[in-house]
């Protein structure tokens, strides 16, 4: 069993993203025992949204960029991606497209539907 310090503690919990459970496991202590230790030294806990953040961090993805992209793919990306630039914006892991032009709309999906990603 590891000794517990509040240095310790606060690199696997704050900087390395663990949770109580992983540090427990870690340093050979329960769970209650980090949540006491944590209490005792006024360390923080994490809010539920830095803790879905970690845990999304940590999930492999769910799809690939494919790397030898045809012309068409490629003409396609950089269209996609100056739609995106102008007209895009990235909320809570969520793409959004503001254009309400149905060419546009149609060409940026066109993206999503090609082959350039794989799963």
């Amino acid at each position: 069993m590891a000794t517990l310090t509040v240095n310790k503690v606060k690199e696997l919990y704050y900087k390395k993203g663990y949770s109580a459970r992983e540090i427990g496991e870690s340093l050979g202590v329960s769970t209650e025992r980090i949540y006491d230790f944590m209490q005792k030294y006024n360390l923080s806990r994490r809010n539920l949204y830095e803790q879905n953040r970690i845990l999304f961090a940590r999930k492999p993805l769910s799809f690939k960029v494919k790397k030898n992209l045809t012309q068409k793919e490629q003409k396609l990306k950089i269209a996609a991606i100056m739609l995106y630039w102008s007209e895009g914006t990235k909320r809570n892991q969520t793409v959004d497209f503001a254009n309400s032009e149905p060419k546009m709309i149609k060409i940026f999906f066109k993206v999503f539907k090609s082959d350039m990603w794989s799963r």
